[in-house]
């Protein structure tokens, strides 16, 4: 099929079904259109090509899908190749970055936003900014080691609850952990604190059945999903902490130097 200005296939009330056993290509130097008020389908056991000198664009009032039984290629030969929906746009730029909810991406990935990773994640190299020409109202951490004294290192491993929470998939669910317990942390450094919200799967013992002869009743679980908020810890930070604690213990094993050294030139003056 093949037009050197406007072609229309049209079905005003049923399917628009295209089907080959060979290859299927539609040629556009102006527009192509194919629109039907149910399914249009395009099913070829080989290659389907859609060609424009311009713009192709689909449109579906409900859902569209795109399927391929092998290897499927998106290319944009120039220019950047554009994923948008109501909420929010990925975009694979014409240099090979990729940025989600960003104009522009000056890394492979950049995010414009929060991200969640279910897993772990592994690089040579983790910045933060900390540039002092960013920063206003610097001020030392006061009683750093009296902060980090009232903290408590511990073990533990994860309960059911966090095994439900499948946005971050806790893989290693029965691997004894160490870390620190968010609340506890949140009473003396609220800095340190992100609050974030998952999505648990709760069972729920709500429906029951009765047998056919009215004696037994048998309850059955029903997965309902409950959002909740939890709480996290920015460890990286914490470092700061650790450092003005080691600082102010220095300085309190440096005046216990002083004051025996004063202690043994009154003893020997004796």
């Amino acid at each position: 099929m093949q037009s050197k200005n406007n072609m229309l296939l049209e079905s005003k009330n049923a399917n628009v079904d295209v089907k080959s056993a060979g290859s299927i290509t539609i040629n556009g130097d102006s527009t192509a259109e194919i629109t039907s008020n149910t399914l249009t389908r395009l099913h070829s056991n080989a290659a389907i090509e859609l060609n424009s000198g311009s713009t192709i664009s689909s449109y579906s009032s409900s859902t569209s899908s795109i399927r391929s039984g092998s290897s499927m290629t998106l290319q944009a030969d120039s220019g950047n190749l554009n994923f948008e929906t109501s909420g929010g746009k990925a975009i694979l730029f014409a240099n090979g970055n990729f940025g989600i909810n960003v104009a522009s991406a000056s890394a492979k990935l950049q995010v414009g936003g929060d991200a969640i990773i279910s897993g772990t994640m592994t690089s040579n190299d983790y910045y933060s900014p900390s540039d002092r020409r960013l920063k206003e109202n610097i001020k030392p951490i006061d009683n750093a080691l009296e902060k980090v004294l009232s903290l408590q290192g511990v073990s533990y491993k994860w309960n059911d609850k966090a095994k439900n929470i499948k946005s971050i998939g806790f893989e290693d669910s029965n691997k004894t952990q160490i870390g620190l317990i968010a609340q506890d942390v949140e009473k003396v450094f609220p800095e340190l604190i992100h609050t974030w919200t998952a999505t648990n799967n709760v069972a729920n013992e709500t429906n029951t059945t009765k047998n056919s002869t009215n004696v037994e009743e048998q309850a059955t679980e029903v997965e309902k999903s409950v959002k909740d908020e939890f709480k996290a810890v920015d460890y990286s930070r914490l470092s700061a902490v650790i450092v003005e604690a080691m600082r102010e213990q220095r300085s309190m094993m440096e005046d216990l130097e002083a004051e025996i050294k004063k202690l043994e030139n009154q003893f020997n003056k004796q």
